[in-house]
């Protein structure tokens, strides 16, 4: 994840404000490692979501495009990779921590807690609340524009 900073939240989940750094803790995604491998730390952040539920800072780090790389999810039994590009300041992970119970799929099972997950680019949560958060005020003949770019490919070719 391209992104060397995180939101930490109040026990409702709401960005207190502070952007916090990633590094040494289990919030750290700038190298590559499974997003379980850290998610049953003693770490607040995830005790209070039961995993991950939170908003990193994107580096911005501007392409041709005009989009950054947010980041790279990848399976390697399956070889699938997933790149993500965005022009958004912000990035929510959710590592599925409240699947059961859910619906059951489209193949008739029963989703377990941990068996999704999802990446999602964003503005920062809270932003009209938090002065030091990039605005999200839109005035009147404004135009809002935010794009993102999903790209699949396979890391065995």
């Amino acid at each position: 994840m391209n992104a060397s900073r995180w939101l930490p939240t109040d026990s409702t989940l709401v960005p207190t404000g502070e952007m916090a750094p990633v590094e040494g803790t289990p919030m750290d995604f700038l190298t590559a490692k499974s997003v379980g491998r850290d998610i049953n730390e003693d770490f607040s952040a995830l005790k209070i979501g039961k995993g991950y539920d939170n908003c990193w800072v994107v580096d911005q780090k501007p392409d041709i495009d005009g989009l950054s790389c947010v980041c790279r999810l990848s399976e390697p039994k399956s070889g699938r990779r997933l790149t993500i590009r965005s022009n958004h300041p912000g990035v929510q992970l959710y590592s599925g921590n409240w699947l059961s119970g859910s619906p059951l799929s489209k193949s008739a099972t029963s989703y377990h807690d941990y068996d999704g997950i999802a990446i999602e680019c964003q503005e920062l949560p809270d932003s009209p609340n938090k002065e030091n958060f990039p605005s999200t005020l839109l005035s009147v003949g404004e135009e809002y524009r935010r794009t993102i770019v999903f790209s699949i490919d396979n890391i065995n070719e």
